[in-house]
């Protein structure tokens, strides 16, 4: 049975037995959030938790009245399980959507992948991601990510380089569609993973995969040092809302884009001895996709 936002309301401020005020959201970055203004507890909810099952809302309380971690328990289990209903409730995106940059169109690399390996099952929304400088000397660079929330493949403009081998980038988006395809798992002792035996095996059936991870071993140390100066391709293609699209989904049409600004050459192209030089420091594997 759903709740109001008045019992919702009046449950929390029961159990913290002070004055609550309750509003209800459809922000799927932060879906629980609470805050103290002039003595007063705000409590932002997800309206998603009004027709949530009992052991979620009692989460949810207990979230309220002490925050604690909801990457696992009952509260990331509901998402997970209501992740289409919760970008149904999302309100419109402000991401602008970059499918095609200076010299890789990821359009036209989704539809061969999804063609040749997922039958053409996948819809998935897909755009070079922004450039985040970080200080001091680059160690890790995750080329890809997978937002189940959106449905969204983001892929690391580092990529979009002539001298990338294009079967790299082919199975780093190949890499990003299983996570769309294949479910996420729990172990016997109750964490996720998003790497099971079956998507790994699933993985190797790529054509090119040890011809793409030899060029990675080669080439991961020039990644690393030309990464922090990839040019913004927001600012370097001029992206502009397409009025075909939606506000939510715009895309870079662009038929010449201009030249892009020159990048840092690494200062001993030959070196391809160290294969992973940042595993120590991150935790993450040579191939650092995200999740």
């Amino acid at each position: 049975m759903a709740l109001t936002p008045t019992d919702l309301e009046v449950r929390i401020a029961g159990a913290l037995q002070r004055r609550v005020e309750l509003r209800i959201t459809r922000a799927i970055t932060s879906v629980l959030r609470r805050e103290l203004r002039g003595g007063v507890l705000r409590a932002h909810v997800h309206e998603l938790f009004l027709t949530a099952p009992e052991p979620v809302v009692a989460e949810v309380v207990k979230w309220i009245l002490a925050p604690h971690s909801t990457r696992s328990g009952p509260i990331a289990d509901y998402l997970r399980l209501n992740a289409a209903a919760l970008r149904r409730t999302a309100p419109p995106r402000k991401t602008v959507l970059i499918p095609v940059g200076v010299h890789r169109d990821l359009r036209r690399l989704f539809a061969e992948i999804n063609r040749q390996y997922f039958d053409d099952s996948l819809q998935c929304e897909i755009t070079f991601g922004r450039i985040f400088s970080v200080g001091g000397r680059r160690r890790s660079i995750q080329f890809g990510s997978y937002d189940a929330v959106r449905n969204l493949i983001r892929i690391h403009p580092v990529l979009d380089q002539c001298w990338v081998d294009e079967r790299f980038v082919k199975l780093i988006l190949y890499h990003e569609m299983l996570h769309a395809a294949l479910p996420t798992t729990r172990d016997s002792s109750g964490r996720r993973r998003h790497h099971t035996p079956e998507f790994r095996r699933r993985e190797q059936l790529f054509a090119e995969y040890h011809e793409a991870m030899a060029w990675e071993a080669q080439n991961l140390r020039k990644m690393l040092r030309t990464a922090p100066g990839i040019p913004d391709l927001e600012t370097l293609l001029e992206v502009r809302p397409d009025p075909l699209f939606p506000s939510s989904t715009l895309s870079a049409n662009r038929p010449q884009p201009p030249e892009p600004k020159a990048l840092p050459q690494p200062t001993n192209p030959g070196d391809h001895k160290t294969r992973k030089p940042f595993a120590e420091a991150s935790g993450q594997q040579l191939f650092p996709f995200g999740d």
